[in-house]
């Protein structure tokens, strides 16, 4: 019986232990993930922060790596660089695949683009996520209205 005690406290200070790690993970993950969020006058640093990001993470949390995917996509959207901005979102769906952000941050760029029809196409994957999503759905509707099936958006 007094052999029972001390491995009851050590498997205690184990998870003790375990919850303090990832509690710091993710606040060591919050911190570079603000750095490179912070790029909307610096597109060029944001990219840097967001690739130090990345590589410094010691778990890496796939709604985080999306995130950072998401901010180095709005940094080549503001260098104008479209083959950056689909491989950047494309890799933010890939990272966390039951999201509909990162779907619904494709639409609309590609509503942006007035490319409405790839816009629609990745708004319903969003959609098939979370098809409560007031954000999706309305975005939806504004395409449906942008692509003149106002018969769709009425019905």
């Amino acid at each position: 019986m007094n052999r029972s005690v001390p491995v009851v406290r050590i498997a205690a200070l184990v998870v003790i232990m375990i919850t303090a790690a990832m509690v710091y993970v993710r606040h060591q993950n919050q911190i570079l993930l603000n750095a490179c969020a912070n790029g909307i006058d610096d597109p060029e640093a944001a990219l840097v922060a967001c690739t130090e990001a990345q590589s410094a993470m010691v778990v890496p949390i796939p709604q985080h790596v999306s995130l950072i995917h998401r901010h180095r996509m709005r940094a080549y959207m503001l260098l104008g660089d479209a083959e950056g901005v689909l491989r950047e979102v494309d890799l933010a769906i890939a990272a966390d695949p039951t999201s509909e952000v990162p779907w619904q941050w494709k639409a609309w760029y590609f509503a942006r683009a007035e490319n409405y029809q790839a816009a629609m196409v990745a708004i319903e994957a969003a959609l098939k996520i979370a098809p409560e999503n007031d954000y999706s759905i309305q975005m939806k509707r504004k395409l449906l209205l942008a692509m003149g099936s106002v018969d769709e958006v009425n019905g």
